[in-house]
């Protein structure tokens, strides 16, 4: 005895797996913690693991230095393998000053 069943409207995907940043989709690194969309643009949440220190900028000081910084997105982790792709990717650093009041 065989069975045959008919399905309309079915989909079927394979999950993509974890990812720093998810194509066409934004990642924040704060200093409280790091948080970027899901593969939709849908809605925010906390990455699933972070390697590094949270950003925190430094004052100038009395010598006035500048600060800079570099934004880099890499296929593999560091160290792990090549980089051999290059990713259009967009940066903005906004700055909120935090003052230690005595």
């Amino acid at each position: 005895m065989s069975i045959v069943r008919s399905y309309d409207n079915f989909i079927v995907w394979v999950p993509s797996v974890d990812a720093a940043i998810f194509a066409s989709q934004s990642l924040e690194v704060a200093h409280d913690g790091v948080t970027r969309e899901d593969s939709t643009g849908a809605f925010s949440t906390p990455v699933s693991r972070y390697e590094g220190d949270y950003l925190t900028v430094p004052h100038s000081g009395p010598e006035g230095r500048i600060v800079r910084f570099a934004v880099k997105a890499s296929r593999n982790a560091p160290g792990a393998g090549p980089d051999t792709a290059i990713d259009d990717i967009s940066a903005q650093l906004y700055l909120t000053p935090r003052y230690l009041v005595v």
